[in-house]
């Protein structure tokens, strides 16, 4: 079981490494640097690292989005029927993976509607079809789970924060991810919110130099964060850095994607600088991941309980006096 679940982990992460870094080569442009520069920086990306350490359908959630985000940049790009065909697929076992695929879905029609609006009658009824099936399946199964009660009850968190404090978490998880500043204790800083906004600033540059594809993936970016944070207000959803940065970690990609797309804007005529300044920076993600890869490796692995061990805990449960 331990076997096959490394093997599920690292065939995810590569492929989502292989998508991304493909991705990167056709939106970041013919200069051979910027594409090398890009995967390495998925590569030594601790977001990612941080999912494996989780339950599998991290990983595989991951996966999931990259084929989802490859899928349909070729429906842009190609209109070709096949790949609608990928696209639904993927986006059907999105919100079965993960409740959060519906905020996928969500953000990447919004993202269409924002980015492609005045070119969505070029590929007929496509996105419709391929929004609603892709939301079928999710939604038959949440009708499942509540004519089953299988669900939980709902419990509302503080509602005087009203997310305010969600949100700030992943402020400071963009920070982290672009410079080495320390984690702070909870709550974190209100300070790592205006950081926050600064960095968004930065992608919405990055953003319009991609062009119609990466303003989509922002809008997506940016849909899928609001939604979490409010789901923390409205569910059993766990606020804090960690949970941010670990249901973030899908978006790594599309933001350091729009990161180098800013930097090539701004500095894209001192490329040899450019380049230097990348290949110091990269040593933050690499230092961090190494640390974080020891640290995880120590942990104690989740096991799935055998019947032993259950048989006991449960006379445990029988004899409490013995324990």
């Amino acid at each position: 079981m331990v076997r096959a679940l490394v093997w599920l982990h690292g065939v995810s992460l590569v492929g989502s490494l292989v998508g991304w870094s493909w991705l990167g080569s056709q939106l970041l442009g013919r200069e051979i640097a910027w594409k090398r520069c890009y995967s390495w920086a998925l590569a030594v990306s601790t977001p990612w690292l941080m999912t494996t350490k989780f339950v599998w359908s991290e990983t595989c959630f991951l996966l999931l989005f990259t084929i989802y985000a490859v899928a349909l940049y070729n429906c842009l790009t190609t209109k070709a029927k096949g790949w609608w065909l990928v696209a639904t697929l993927a986006g059907l076992l999105l919100p079965l993976q993960r409740t959060a695929g519906f905020f996928v879905l969500a953000g990447v029609a919004l993202g269409l509607l924002v980015a492609y609006g005045r070119t969505l009658h070029e590929y007929a009824l496509a996105p419709v079809l391929h929004f609603l099936l892709s939301v079928s399946g999710g939604l038959l199964w949440q009708v499942h789970v509540w004519r089953t009660n299988l669900d939980l009850p709902l419990v509302v968190s503080n509602s005087a924060s009203i997310g305010l404090q969600a949100v700030n978490d992943f402020g400071f998880m963009l920070v982290h991810w672009l410079l080495p500043v320390p984690i702070p204790p909870a709550p974190v800083p209100w300070a790592y919110l205006v950081g926050g906004v600064l960095v968004v600033a930065i992608l919405i540059v990055g953003a319009m130099e991609i062009g119609r594809f990466g303003q989509m993936l922002l809008v997506t970016a940016g849909v899928y964060v609001v939604l979490h944070a409010l789901s923390y207000q409205l569910s059993r959803g766990s606020a804090g850095f960690h949970d941010s940065e670990r249901y973030a970690a899908v978006f790594y990609g599309p933001v350091m994607l729009l990161l180098f797309g800013a930097l090539r804007r701004t500095m894209g005529k001192r490329p040899r600088l450019l380049h230097w300044l990348l290949l110091v920076w990269l040593l933050y993600p690499v230092v961090r991941v190494v640390h974080n890869a020891v640290f995880l490796r120590s942990r104690p692995v989740i096991h799935i309980a055998s019947a032993e061990s259950l048989a006991n805990k449960k006379q445990a449960v029988q004899h409490p006096l013995k324990l």
